[in-house]
């Protein structure tokens, strides 16, 4: 079983450097008509300097004030914690790439949580990203829950409709490269920030909005593996906890493993 565990967790290192070797190539070069990479050494009358490198000629850049309809972040002010009312929730809800519940959630008044959206709301498949203290850079999608609203230390983003896909926004500020550049900008302070108008000021390439689609279904393939792989893991280390447990108690006896 330590082999299975072994051999598990080394193919998930390896998957995870593919994932990280292909998005990059992905979010420089996008796949032509046919769904294969570009090739810029072959084809290089096919690419195009821009303010993020070299990218493909179809492709277009601007920032992401200009593409997204959304840069807003959450409450600047500590608002009065309630038994009963909408969720107000923070970085600490932002796990595994994903937004959840958690125990220690706290509520706040419908009254500030109205004056808070008054003007804006937060919609399903918005992009959250850490912009205070030391998780910067965490990232967010969020799913189906109960009202809510959120702390200074997260930034809500929104694509424009017909320029920019959320998943591909998601994986783009996702990327190694984009997670690097927003560090540069971060003040060193006591605690850590990143402004909105610098958020915003960040370029991102725009590809047409199928291709945009494309990659990220060829990511979210790779994902998929991954998740595969990591619950394998977790079943082989739970079997061989229980296993090691019934040794202790003498359910099993040493000499019946081979």
């Amino acid at each position: 079983m330590d082999e299975a565990i072994a051999r598990t967790s080394s193919l998930i290192i390896k998957l995870k450097q593919t994932k990280a070797g292909l998005l990059q190539d992905l979010l420089t070069r996008g796949l032509d008509e046919d769904g294969k990479l570009r090739d810029p050494q072959a084809h290089p009358e096919k690419f195009q300097d821009s303010p993020l490198g070299q990218i493909p000629k179809e492709w277009e850049v601007a920032t992401i004030g200009e593409a997204c309809s959304l840069v807003k972040d959450g409450s600047h002010l500590p608002p009065k914690r309630v038994e009963n009312g909408p969720l107000l929730l923070s970085v600490q809800n932002m796990i595994n790439g994903g937004f959840q519940l958690t125990e220690g959630d706290t509520r706040i008044s419908w009254d500030f949580y109205k004056t808070m959206h008054k003007n804006w709301q937060i919609q399903i498949g918005d992009v959250l990203l850490a912009i205070v203290g030391a998780t910067i850079g965490k990232t967010a999608v969020v799913r189906p829950m109960p009202p809510f609203t959120l702390q200074r230390s997260v930034a809500v983003l929104r694509g424009k409709i017909d320029t920019l896909e959320n998943s591909f926004l998601h994986l783009y500020i996702s990327s190694e490269k984009f997670q690097r550049l927003i560090w540069r900008k971060v003040n060193q302070t006591a605690q850590p920030g990143l402004y909105l108008a610098e958020l915003a000021s960040f370029y991102i390439p725009l590809p047409s909005l199928k291709e945009q689609k494309n990659i990220t279904a060829v990511i979210e393939s790779q994902n998929t593996r991954l998740r595969t792989e990591e619950a394998y893991l977790n079943k082989l280390k739970l079997q061989k906890q229980g296993l090691m447990q019934d040794l202790l108690t003498g359910k099993v006896q040493v000499r019946k493993i081979k």
